[in-house]
């Protein structure tokens, strides 16, 4: 299928989403159509929350090739902060409601090179974006991540 289209591999006879495609900020659900969650997913997802006051949006992320887990490309880390990914821009109308609201998105640094990176690894590189909040002011990272 095409991936400029925005359709995957998963097809859509089927409800397929994957929670590390979703990230939960307030009363708002961000959910990226990917390779592991599908526009069936997010309808169910919809369909499911909407009606206990959550409301579903759907992100796209257009130079991500192989979208799976929100994790290495759009992270909040404390309320008014998202890191994002360089290589792959969120489209724009869909993030207005971040910078209507005093968000800030910032672009994190390139991951480390440091290490090889497997050979077959499955991976993102851009794992360095999964962090861990730890306070509003704190978070930690990997090791090897020096940035």
């Amino acid at each position: 299928r095409m991936v400029d289209d925005y359709w995957y591999c998963t097809g859509e006879s089927e409800v397929f989403f994957d929670a590390a495609d979703c990230n939960l900020i307030g009363d708002i659900m961000f959910v990226q159509h990917s390779m592991t969650t599908n526009v069936s997913g997010i309808r169910w997802l919809k369909r499911h929350f909407e009606p206990k006051g959550i409301e579903v949006r759907a992100l796209h992320f257009p130079y991500d090739l192989y979208p799976s887990h929100m994790d290495c490309t759009f992270v909040s880390v404390r309320p008014g902060l998202m890191l994002t990914n360089p290589d792959r821009p969120p489209v724009p109308d869909e993030v207005k409601i971040f910078k209507q609201n005093d968000w800030r998105l910032i672009d994190v640094p390139r991951y480390s090179e440091r290490e090889e990176h497997p050979v077959f690894c499955q991976s993102s590189r851009w794992l360095s974006m999964n962090v861990l909040s730890i306070s509003p002011e704190k978070i930690i990272v990997e090791e090897g991540e020096v940035a």
